[in-house]
């Protein structure tokens, strides 16, 4: 976005030390006006090299330092992509007075499909940690999205259905997971083999984790 310097109180840039436009992003400008009003900077030349200082600054930062360490930052790429899909899900949910938390479609999903499993076996499914299936259906069952009961053959299963009031509502969870689908899958070409990689690496982990694999190039073994 360009922006003429706007007139502000103590702040008038030597010409000869400006030119007509420069491109600078609504905060940097807000700033600037801040300085000069509040009287932190006075002098317009100091003033104007904090301006270009600033706008040098923040085009440095803006480039992606992550992106450039290749596969080093692999992990931190995904944590990020992740966080920014989960915040965006959050976003949609609470834009339709949906009280439900992002990840919580694969349990939904499981479950329509399964009808009754125990905690452990929502584990096993979803490849994730007791602690952590254990929490989420805490979460779910507060909001009245799933029934837990004892197995009357062994009292140490809980057994996990979805309740009356999420099946009601899965017909328009589904249009909401099924545009966030779309909207993904628009994004790579039409013959992307991005899945069965991602699929690869899983299962490449799985067959031998990070840490003996990092240890093994340590140690030079292969």
């Amino acid at each position: 976005m360009i922006l003429r310097f706007r007139e502000v109180k103590g702040f008038a840039p030597d010409e000869a030390y400006t030119s007509p436009f420069i491109r600078v992003h609504n905060n940097t400008v807000d700033r600037c006006e801040y300085l000069a009003e509040s009287g932190i900077v006075r002098n317009s030349r100091i003033l104007y090299f904090y301006v270009v200082n600033y706008i040098i600054y923040t085009m440095e930062v803006s480039e992606d330092f992550a992106g450039s360490l290749g596969y080093l930052s692999l992990a931190v790429r995904f944590k990020r992509l992740s966080d920014q899909m989960m915040h965006g899900a959050r976003q949609v949910y609470k834009q339709h007075g949906l009280e439900i938390e992002p990840n919580w479609y694969l349990i939904f999903k499981l479950l329509e499909e399964k009808c009754c499993l125990s905690i452990t076996e929502i584990g096993e499914s979803l490849q994730f940690s007791h602690p952590s299936v254990i929490s989420i259906v805490r979460k779910m069952r507060a909001k009245g999205f799933l029934n837990c009961a004892t197995d009357k053959t062994d009292s140490r299963r809980q057994l996990v259905t979805l309740s009356d009031k999420a099946l009601r509502e899965l017909p328009r969870l589904q249009s909401f997971w099924l545009a966030g689908e779309q909207s993904i899958e628009k994004l790579f070409p039409e013959q992307s083999d991005f899945l069965d990689q991602l699929t690869r690496l899983e299962e490449q982990y799985r067959a031998k984790d990070f840490m003996t694999r990092t240890l093994n190039e340590l140690n030079h073994e292969h």
